[in-house]
């Protein structure tokens, strides 16, 4: 009876230490499984690109062309807000911000904007170089090529468009969902260190 006893009680602690055992593995496989889908640091959707110019880039082409250039992300303070006008069309706004040639509600019923602007570059810059929206506006972004190649990376968002020849346009669009400041620059021009750089700053 004691043997049978002994054996009854190694039987259930054996049950209990693999229940553990297995429950811990799921536990890891859930973790790893939602850390690879997570989102890319500025939480934005891309939504559309056409003309071929623009192109996601994959976890290879990352690796392929090397880390970019660490950029710090600035959040805005709440107090800083308030001092944020995202500016509509026809508004006279400051020098090299964008002021939007189209605004229409995102979807019926939502405070959400579509918002789009144009940027050209010329000279070694992007005109305007600052683009301001709110947080779950979707911004349609018409960049022009006027006297050399350009191309526009956005690394928070994880994309860049491809070589965009004199002349030619590209059209990219993507949804800001979380608030910041965010760096974008022309990799053909010297990168974020040109003076084909500027900021899309999303306000909350």
């Amino acid at each position: 009876m004691e043997n049978n006893s002994v054996s009854n009680n190694n039987f259930i602690k054996v049950a209990i230490i693999s229940g553990i055992v297995i429950l811990f593995a799921l536990f890891i496989s859930y973790r790893f499984y939602t850390r690879s889908n997570q989102k890319t640091a500025g939480g934005g959707t891309v939504e559309q690109q056409t003309g071929g110019a623009g192109s996601v880039l994959s976890e290879a082409e990352k690796a392929r062309q090397g880390p970019f250039p660490t950029i710090t992300e600035e959040e805005i303070k709440p107090q800083e807000a308030v001092k944020i006008k995202v500016p509509e069309p026809g508004d006279q706004t400051a020098e090299n911000v964008a002021a939007p040639t189209n605004v229409q509600p995102a979807a019926p019923g939502i405070a959400a904007k579509d918002r789009t602007f144009t940027i050209q570059g010329e000279n070694g810059v992007f005109t305007p170089s600052t683009i301001i929206v709110k947080v779950g506006d979707t911004v349609r972004l018409t960049i022009n090529a006027v006297d050399k190649e350009y191309d526009f990376v956005l690394p928070d968002y994880g994309f860049a468009t491809q070589p965009i020849a004199a002349g030619a346009s590209t059209f990219l669009g993507f949804q800001a969902l979380n608030s910041g400041k965010f760096i974008f620059y022309c990799k053909l021009c010297g990168g974020v260190n040109s003076t084909a750089k500027g900021e899309l700053i999303v306000a909350p």
